[in-house]
């Protein structure tokens, strides 16, 4: 009689194939919400039923930066170009939360897409992600306009519809590079400059 000894290689293919088969099944179960953003990219939003509840599972085409809340019920993304922050809900429909403009201290107010036509490569508005369902994380160059080099960790609380860039834990984050890491019970892990940092989920 003849056996089959399969190697540690051949297990891991054959994990990774049902993972994948797993994924494709997922995915042709799926259904998904068609939408049309400010910069006219046409969208899907795509979710599964799960215990007859929708949780989003991902946002095609994959040339856009977004992310999925921890419950799976909103999605946060950022349009090409425009740099407008949109938040879906779980019913698909889309909310701009960006920060339109910036107030100076001394009551200078700059228009997000006046700066964005004077300098387009400046950074109003990237790489979001959810701390809670309640607080979306982004990096920005904001609140300095001639310093091209420097970014800044900022904060949308969707409840009080309000955008900050200091924190209570540990104040402003700025720097070169940002790099978000792990989000753990204890907040999200954020490297600046080879330099970690923790910011911690609000109550």
């Amino acid at each position: 009689v003849e056996t089959k000894v399969e190697t540690k290689e051949v297990k891991k293919a054959n994990n990774k194939n049902s993972v994948a088969s797993h994924e494709e099944k997922n995915e042709k179960n799926s259904k998904n919400y068609n939408a049309k953003l400010s910069n006219g990219m046409e969208i899907k939003l795509i979710y599964n039923i799960v215990n007859n509840e929708k949780e989003y599972i991902k946002v095609e085409p994959d040339n856009i930066k977004y992310a999925i809340s921890p419950s799976k019920k909103n999605i946060c993304l950022v349009e090409n170009q425009t740099q407008n922050m949109i938040l879906f809900d779980i019913n698909g429909s889309g909310k701009d939360i960006t920060k339109k403009e910036y107030v100076s201290s001394n009551g200078q107010s700059f228009a997000k897409d006046n700066i964005l036509k004077s300098n387009p490569n400046y950074i109003w508005c990237e790489n979001p992600i959810f701390l809670n369902d309640d607080n979306i994380i982004y990096v920005s160059q904001l609140p300095w306009f001639n310093k091209a080099d420097t970014k800044y960790v900022w904060k949308y609380t969707v409840s009080s519809n309000n955008h900050i860039n200091n924190f209570d834990s540990v104040g402003e984050i700025s720097g070169k590079d940002i790099q978000y890491g792990n989000l753990t019970q204890d907040g999200l892990k954020i490297t600046v400059d080879g330099v970690e940092k923790n910011l911690t989920i609000p109550k």
